[in-house]
């Protein structure tokens, strides 16, 4: 995986990014099941 600069997109919801970085926490197959923090925290509406 490269490093990729790019500009800050005001898109609320669910977006590609949160897919991307969901599939990287569940691969590293942590026991702490941090990709399920992941879901609940982008899914909040204080934090979205």
């Amino acid at each position: 995986m490269s490093i990729k600069f790019r500009n800050y997109i005001n898109q609320p919801g669910i977006t590609e990014d949160y897919y991307n970085v969901r599939d990287f926490l569940m691969g590293l197959r942590y026991s702490e099941f941090i990709y399920a923090r992941w879901d609940w925290m982008v899914t909040h509406s204080y934090f979205g």
